[in-house]
This record gives structure tokens, C-alpha cells and sequence, in this order.
């Protein structure tokens, strides 16, 4: 927003210059990206609705000043009707979306009466371009008090004026001439069975005040944030009262702001008022419900004690309605902050007008002892962060929000969880699964000249399931590029398959001898090159080589890895105890056994460990081989054992028998012969 000094002038005659009062506004929250001269152009967030006006600066300039604003050059009061003005027929108002709804009927107004000088420089200096007298009254107004406004021309509205809901395919020619089509959960204006505007957004072209427009049917309504918030976006628009009824708009400002244009219209285009309509009844100037602020909940907050009476006087000058207690205070907040509704609330203003460059740094304190008991999950977090930084992966944060066309590439059988108000298209669902962001942000990065990228996230994940979603911890990763540095003595080489499962099982290696890597399929994910990952039997994720459609559709330069595992699944198991080392010496043993080409690797090491011979330490695949000394569909795996005990050295023929009762197990599980 631009706010113009010289107009808050008029409110504020006693604030500072702006080289004092914009870096009081930043600091207050109320950020000002740069000013020249007397401009001011302000970034406010969402949630600062009530500062998109001259009024609504002035409050909060008084606030953080200590100084009364001036007498308003605005009246106070609405429009009162008069015996003698016309009853405005109002049709069926949609009492949930719009509170508060009226329409004010001028007549013999002059249709050549210019805008006057000083009102076309304040909206240009507002960012508003100028249209018609009647059009720019609406829009000074709004900048003047935050009300948007809307002029009807009054000879194209032949019957009742109703607020409703758009029916099934119906639609508007809005006043840039574009057609909008409308859904069902939009708020219109309607003559009829005729949409005239969009409520909150804009008018049809059809009802538009134009230069020979001499009556006029003006609107001022309150409609509720709920029911205009995201509507102006999926219609591809974004106008001054759309922006500002989604973040709210005081509910009691409407008969002000209607009393105000009429006024000007009538000092400056001649006519007089015909008639008045309004159905509903404006908000009071405080919200009903009571906050309490506890003195010594704000002391902790702050770590500062701020004087009871300077905190009721920042809260009474926010517009709050205040009565102080032993201990506490009773606060009302004023029916244009939107944003004031728990005691965080109170707190955080309190901070923000006494100053946050006032309130000293104080390190939180930090319980000490070790009986703190650990969370569920704390011990895979910072288990994970450690082993996979370790194998030069990075921590990546990403949105939980995905576009649902990469969704669907990833889980096409589930049904995603969408927003009902997206930040864009792209990230419109909730994402089942990291993949999609982690791979997002690998391209990222592989478009900023990095050869080789690693990254992990420990995010939640959200699963459909009905009308309830289903949230969950995962740790998601994905490797692609080169497997190592360029250097001179080793050839480039690009990350496979088996760098990504080392990763894994050095991830999990005190948990190694309890998971098994099987073979699967997953859409997203490569045939041939997937594998499940079970954790005694239960399913702990996924690991596999991306789909080649996938490599392409995010423009990687390589093959890419993915690997996702269920925090939850494997928070239950225990912590891995200390062993202690043997005193005594290891033997080793290697074993050559030919399989059937079906049988896996992980299935022969399963078979020797099943045996749960106590002295067994490790088996090891060290190698496998397929060719012409062995006849098809047959393979040869090198298994490397190691024997040790922890109370005697084992003898010769004691590692003899080992080696021989896994041969026989192994050729009466997998039909293995030795080689």
C-alpha cells in the first residue's frame, strides 16, 4: 500500500518525519520497502487488514507515538433514513456471507462534474488511477476509511437487489469486459435472476456508472472474509476491494463509509438522496468476546515488567476496550483487528508498541539434569541428521504443499488432500509422500552448477483417508550426479543404485541385522531397480532409481535415487545396547555357493543367519558372478564369514562344522550347491 504523508496529515498533524516514522512503522511490524518524498509504500502482511486506509494508519501512528490523532475530517455517524426518502426494495441477503447490506439511491446528479484536483492527486499518489467522479468518490473512501464501495448505475437496476450464492454455470460480464464464469460457493449481486457484480470483487459491466450516469445506487455492505477469500484468484483477479474484504473489513465501518460518499457526492456532483435501504445490522465498535492478558504471563513473555498503566494505555490507544483487574486486564478488542483473539495476541501487541528494540536479550533457560525424558521421535531425528550428514547428504526444508499433477506421478491410486485456498496451482494438495519436493529442490540446485546433490528432509506427510487425513513423520532422500569429487586419480563416476543403499544401511546399521531390502514395484520408481525395506517383517519405506519419464519431467542430468522411510515404524524399536569387544581371536571363512537366478542375495544372507549360531559375527556378500563356467538361469554368490567367541579361541574344525550346517541349509532353503 502507498500511503501518502501529507493526507495522514490530516489525521496525525503532530507525527514524526518520515525519516523518523518509517523505521518506527518497519519495526512495528508494518514494513515500509522505501519512500519518496512524501510516499510511504508500506508491504503489510495478511493479517494488518485494518491499515490499508488513512484511518487505519493514523490509529496505529497514534498508538505507537503516544499522540492523539486530530479531529477526523470524516463524520462519525451513518446515514440516517428520512420520512421523505424512497424504501429501496431488498431482495433475499445471505445473512452468513453479508452481515450487513445497504444501497442508497441519489438522484439529478450532474454527469460532467469533474474530479476535483486534490481528490485525483490523492489517488493517483494511492496507486489508484482515476476514472469518473462518482467511481473515484467509491475509491477515495476506501482509501480514506478501508471501506470498498460500489456505484450501480440506478437506471439499469429495474427490481429488487438480492445477495446470494451463483448457481450452476452462470456468469458475468465483469468491467473490463471479461466474461467470468462463476461457481457455486461465489457471492453475487443480483436484479433478479441476473448477477449485476461479484460481491467483494467487481462489478458487471452491465450496471457500470458511466458519463452520462445521473442516479446512482450506491452500495456499502460488510461481507464476511470467509466468503470472498480466494474467489477473486481462481476468477484470475485481483482488485483493491477484494484485497481487502479477504483480510477483513471493520464490520461497523459500512453506514460511516456510506455516509461519507454521499456527502461528497453530493458537495461535488450537485443532487440530492431518493431513497435507503439495509437489511442486517452493523457490528459493534467491540467484539463481544473477552481476552484476558495475565501481568505476570506478559512479564514471561517479554522477560521484561512493563508499568500496568503503559500497558493499558498502548491497549486503549489499539482501540481495545480495557478494565483492569488484580493481576490482569479485561480486553475487548476493537471490531477492526481481526487478527486480536487470544492473550499471544495482547502480548505480541503490548511488545510491538512498547518497542522490540526495548525489550533486553535474554537466553530462554534451559532445564538441566538427565532425567528430561526424551520424545518418541527425537532420538531418530537427530539419529538421522548425524548418519546421513556423514555421508554428505544436506537437510533440505520444503513446502508440505505439492502441484497435484506430480502428486498423482507418485501415488495415482490415492486421492490427495486439497487446499481450499492454494498459494498457486503448484502447490494446491498436501503431499502424500517427499519425493516430489525433494526432487524440486535437486533441480534447483543441479540449475546452479552443482554436480553432485544429496539431500534428506524430515517432514510430516498427509494420507487421505475419507474425509480425515492421516498425518505422519518421514525421512525422505535423494542422491544424483557424480558419486564422488572430480579428481585425478579416479574416473568421474555417477551415483548408482548400491551408493544409495550403502547410505541406507549405514543409516541403519545398528538396527542392520533386522532389515531386508526386498525387491517391488512403485510408479514413480524404476522396474528392476525398487526395493521395499522391512524392519523384522514390518514395512519401513522405500528405496529405488527414478522413473526415466521422472528424470525428465524434472530435467535431472542423470539417473536419480529416491528413498523414503515411516519415522513411526521404526520409532518402537529399541536403542542398540554396548556389546563389549572379544579378547579372543576371529577366523574367517569364504564360501562359494552357486543359486538359482531368483534367489537374492539378502535371502541367502537371511538363510545363514537363521541358523543363530553364537559365534557367528558377520556374513557378507563380497561377490557375484554369472557366466560361462555356470549354466542358466544360475549365479554365484561369495559369502565372507566371520566366527569369533567371547569365551575361547575356536578351533579349526569347530569353524568346519559352522560353514558345513550352512551349506546344508542353505542347499535345503534355496537349492544352493556349493562351488
Amino acid at each position: 500500500m502507498k500511503c501518502d504523508l501529507e493526507w495522514l496529515a490530516e489525521w496525525m498533524p503532530d507525527m514524526p518525519p518520515p525519516e523518523e516514522l518509517a523505521p518506527m512503522l518497519t519495526a512495528a511490524g508494518l514494513e515500509v520497502a522505501g519512500h519518496e518524498g512524501q510516499i510511504l509504500d508500506l508491504e503489510l502482511t495478511p493479517n494488518r487488514g485494518d491499515c490499508l486506509s488513512m484511518l487505519g494508519l493514523a490509529r496505529e501512528v497514534a498508538a505507537l507515538t503516544g499522540t492523539p490523532p486530530g479531529v477526523a475530517p470524516v463524520p462519525e455517524s451513518g446515514l440516517k433514513p428520512k420520512k421523505t426518502w424512497t424504501e429501496l426494495g431488498l431482495g433475499d441477503v445471505d445473512a452468513d456471507a453479508c452481515p450487513y447490506y445497504s444501497l442508497c439511491l441519489l438522484e439529478e446528479l450532474d454527469a460532467q462534474a469533474p474530479t476535483p484536483d486534490w481528490m485525483r492527486r490523492r489517488l493517483e499518489r494511492g496507486g489508484i488511477r482515476t476514472h469518473h467522479l462518482l467511481v473515484d468518490i467509491t475509491n477515495y473512501v476506501m482509501l480514506e476509511l478501508g471501506q470498498p464501495l460500489h456505484a450501480f448505475d440506478a437506471d439499469a437496476v429495474a427490481a429488487d437487489v438480492s445477495v446470494r450464492r451463483a448457481r450452476a454455470n452462470e456468469s458475468i460480464r465483469a468491467l473490463d469486459e471479461a466474461a467470468l464464469l462463476l461457481e457455486p460457493d461465489m457471492l453475487v449481486i443480483a436484479v433478479g435472476s441476473h448477477p449485476i457484480a461479484v460481491a467483494g470483487i467487481i462489478g458487471g459491466a452491465g450496471s457500470a456508472v458511466g458519463e452520462g450516469t445521473s442516479r446512482v445506487l450506491l452500495e456499502a455492505a460488510h461481507f464476511a472474509p470467509a466468503a470472498i477469500a480466494g474467489r477473486a484468484r481462481r476468477l484470475k483477479l485481483h482488485t483493491e476491494s477484494s484485497h481487502r474484504f479477504e483480510r477483513g473489513v471493520d464490520p461497523a465501518l459500512a453506514p460511516r463509509a456510506m455516509r461519507r460518499a454521499v456527502e461528497l457526492m453530493l458537495e461535488h456532483a450537485g443532487g440530492h438522496v431518493a431513497g435507503f435501504a439495509a437489511q442486517g445490522r452493523p457490528a459493534p465498535a467491540h467484539r463481544p468476546q473477552t481476552i484476558r492478558l495475565r501481568a505476570e504471563r506478559l512479564a514471561k513473555r517479554l522477560a521484561l515488567e512493563v508499568d500496568a498503566a503503559e500497558v493499558e494505555r498502548m491497549l486503549v490507544a489499539l482501540g481495545c476496550a480495557v478494565r483492569a483487574q488484580p493481576g490482569q486486564w479485561e480486553v475487548r478488542a476493537p471490531s477492526w483487528r481481526f487478527d486480536l483473539g487470544i492473550e499471544e495476541d495482547l502480548i505480541e501487541e503490548v511488545a510491538r508498541v512498547h518497542g522490540y528494540d526495548r525489550i533486553p536479550a535474554a537466553a530462554p533457560p534451559a532445564p538441566c539434569g538427565w532425567d528430561v525424558p526424551e520424545q518418541l521421535l527425537e532420538r531418530q531425528f537427530r539419529h538421522c541428521r548425524t548418519r546421513l550428514t556423514e555421508c554428505g547428504y544436506s537437510e533440505a526444508v520444503t513446502y508440505s504443499f505439492v502441484e497435484e499433477r506430480l502428486e498423482r506421478m507418485f501415488a495415482p491410486e490415492a486421492e490427495p488432500s486439497r487446499l481450499l485456498n492454494p498459494i498457486s496451482q503448484e502447490l494446491a494438495v498436501m503431499r502424500s509422500t517427499l519425493g516430489p519436493s525433494l526432487l524440486r529442490a535437486a533441480q534447483y540446485n543441479f540449475n546452479r552448477q552443482q554436480s553432485s546433490v544429496r539431500l534428506f528432509e524430515l517432514a510430516r506427510v498427509f494420507a487421505s483417508e475419507g474425509e480425515a487425513v492421516r498425518e505422519t513423520w518421514a525421512l525422505g532422500g535423494v542422491a544424483c550426479g557424480l558419486a564422488y569429487p572430480l579428481q585425478w586419480g579416479a574416473q568421474a563416476q555417477e551415483i548408482d543404485f548400491y551408493d544409495v543403499k550403502g547410505d541406507l544401511e549405514s543409516l541403519l546399521q545398528d538396527w542392520l541385522d533386522d532389515v531386508a531390502f526386498e525387491p517391488a514395484e512403485h510408479a514413480a520408481l524404476h522396474p528392476g531397480q525398487t526395493a521395499r525395506l522391512m524392519l523384522q517383517g514390518r514395512d519401513l519405506g522405500m528405496l529405488g532409481a527414478l522413473h526415466p519419464r521422472l528424470c525428465a519431467e524434472f530435467d535431472l542430468p542423470g539417473p536419480a535415487f529416491v528413498f523414503e522411510l515411516e519415522l513411526e515404524a521404526w520409532a518402537g524399536f529399541p536403542t542398540p545396547s554396548f556389546a563389549p569387544c572379544s579378547d579372543y581371536p576371529a577366523v574367517a571363512r569364504d564360501l562359494s555357493v552357486v543359486v538359482p537366478e531368483h534367489v537374492t542375495a539378502e535371502a541367502v544372507q537371511a538363510c545363514v543367519r537363521a541358523l543363530d549360531m553364537e559365534d557367528l559375527r558377520t556374513c557378507t556378500v563380497f561377490d557375484v558372478y554369472r557366466g560361462t563356467e555356470l549354466e542358466t538361469p544360475y549365479k554365484s554368490f561369495g559369502l565372507h564369514l566371520i566366527f569369533q567367541s567371547f569365551s575361547r579361541t575356536l578351533t579349526d574344525s569347530e569353524v568346519d562344522r559352522f560353514v558345513a550346517s550352512a551349506a546344508v541349509e542353505l542347499e535345503r532353503r534355496t537349492g544352493a550347491r556349493m562351488r
